[in-house]
């Protein structure tokens, strides 16, 4: 039996925080991660944005995707990835789970990049969502539709966290009508089954990501 998640209603003050932390880059995001001042990096795709803190987490997140055959051909799968510039290779990854994603949903129209903000761990990412919505954050990773946004940190991610936040998001912007919650989070799953069947991802991933609103 599917169960939906717990709906997360994003208030104005939510959104104008979680906006101005999505300001034009390099942008200096106060004292968002503890001490100091905090310069944010992007990395355009052909589908996503990503913000990013340092070269090191693009290294791990890089690391931490793994792509089997069917969202990695096998030019690519046993290609190596020697000479190929990280920024590159990782921009590639992404692109290709997105791919896979709007494939498994048969949403392929072109829609706005998607920004995946990369937190170095949980407990930063956990800081914004606490700042934003003022309650424990019980995700290990949540997307934004207002801002069209995902949120995830290195410590937890893999393919099949970024790729159910991603079918997120192009559900919501491929429907001309936003879905419900209880019906976007059954499509996201249905690309959790899929991956999982092709080896990606578990199909309990849902489980532990949210939705705003």
């Amino acid at each position: 039996m599917v169960r939906s998640r717990p709906s997360m209603k994003t208030s104005l003050s939510a959104l104008l925080l979680l906006a101005g932390l999505l300001a034009p880059l390099p942008t200096l995001a106060g004292n968002s991660f503890g001490k100091g001042a905090t310069v944010w990096k992007e990395l355009r795709t052909r589908h996503t944005i990503v913000m990013f803190r340092s070269r090191m987490d693009l290294e791990t997140l890089e690391a931490r995707l793994r792509l089997g055959p069917a969202l990695w051909g096998p030019d690519r799968l046993y290609g190596g990835s020697s000479g190929r510039e990280l920024e590159d290779l990782l921009a590639q990854k992404i692109d290709a789970v997105y791919e896979r994603v709007q494939e498994i949903l048969d949403m392929r129209r072109k829609i706005g990049r998607t920004r995946i903000r990369i937190y170095p761990t949980r407990a930063d990412m956990e800081e914004t969502y606490v700042r934003a919505y003022r309650k424990p954050c019980p995700y290990r990773a949540w997307y934004v539709f207002e801002i069209n946004t995902v949120f995830l940190n290195i410590e937890d991610v893999h393919t099949g966290i970024l790729a159910h936040e991603l079918a997120h998001s192009i559900v919501d912007h491929y429907l001309l009508v936003r879905p419900p919650p209880r019906a976007a989070e059954i499509l996201a799953r249905y690309v959790d089954r899929h991956l999982a069947g092709e080896g990606t991802a578990s199909p309990r991933i849902s489980h532990v990501s949210g939705r705003g609103r």
